[in-house]
């Protein structure tokens, strides 16, 4: 049994090393290079400045249903609009003739796409490319906001930046430097290339096996550390010399560590349903003050 334990310790450690070795330099890549992310501060940036002059009428229908999470008023293609957001829903609302806008073609997508360039200091860009996804918008928060028109500009920075064609709106915006930290960062860090992150449920269950056995290479290395650490005749506390003994040592103070880091892991992934968080949409709208209303 003894020597079991030892053997699937050592292979499951061969195993599972490499992992985390990317996992740890990837981590200190994420230090400097976070993955990117456009933020609204970001993106109102961007906008151009309001003008109500012409403003507004506001449409009955976008009262009905759902009350929304959040609202905001911006220009967009010289005309103000009302956006949204209700749920996984993005609604956008021309406060000129009242009326929804549910797509927006390339002609709309380009048009944007140079108001954000001018602000971000692009002077020229390609022709978009309509896409799903890729690896910078691989995350489940795009979803409302898919089919992308990806733009990329002609600047030394190799700005890259994507415009939704359900709500007119700039969603991304990377540059070459971060998109290169971030294949070496959050890619392998957070095991998030695009074939394997798009698929949500796989890549979650990936992780969470992946932990299960990491947590069981820890189990088994701190039983063999604890088994193999006691007093012998030549007064030494342990077998082994050279860095098994240093792996040894290191195994039996940090392995607590480790196993602490493993099980909190697994559990934050809610792994099958456990602990898993109640909505508290409730409460938010008690913070804010009551429901939102675009009546107010």
């Amino acid at each position: 049994m003894t020597r079991l334990v030892f053997l699937a310790h050592r292979y499951l450690g061969i195993g599972l090393g490499l992992i985390v070795l990317i996992w740890c330099l990837s981590g200190v890549v994420m230090m400097y290079v976070q993955y990117p992310v456009l933020t609204p501060e970001d993106e109102v940036r961007t906008l151009d400045t309001l003008d109500l002059s012409h403003c507004c009428t506001v449409p009955a229908a976008a009262a009905a249903g759902e009350p929304p999470s959040r609202i905001r008023i911006e220009m967009l293609d010289g005309r103000p609009v009302l956006r949204l957001w209700r749920g996984f829903e993005r609604e956008v609302w021309d406060l000129v003739t009242a009326k929804r806008r549910v797509s927006f073609d390339e002609t709309d997508a380009n048009a944007i796409a140079r108001r954000f360039a001018k602000h971000a200091g692009v002077s020229e860009f390609a022709a978009p490319s309509l896409i799903a996804r890729d690896q910078w918008t691989v995350y489940g928060a795009y979803d409302p906001y898919r089919p992308l028109y990806k733009f990329a500009g002609s600047d030394s920075s190799a700005t890259q930046w994507y415009v939704s064609s359900r709500t007119g709106e700039v969603v991304q915006s990377t540059s070459g430097n971060v998109r290169f930290w971030n294949w070496l960062g959050a890619v392998p860090h957070w095991l998030y290339p695009t074939l394997l992150r798009q698929h949500t449920q796989l890549w979650s269950q990936i992780v969470i096996w992946l932990t299960i056995v990491g947590t069981f290479l820890t189990l088994l290395g701190l039983y063999a550390g604890i088994k193999q650490y006691k007093t012998r005749r030549s007064g030494r506390y342990s077998p082994y010399r050279g860095a098994a003994l240093w792996h040894h040592y290191a195994g039996l103070i940090f392995g607590l560590f480790t196993l602490i880091w493993l099980v909190s892991g697994f559990f934050s992934m809610t792994p099958w349903g456990v602990l898993e968080g109640r909505s508290f949409a409730a409460e938010n709208a008690r913070l804010r003050g009551g429901e939102l209303s675009i009546d107010q």
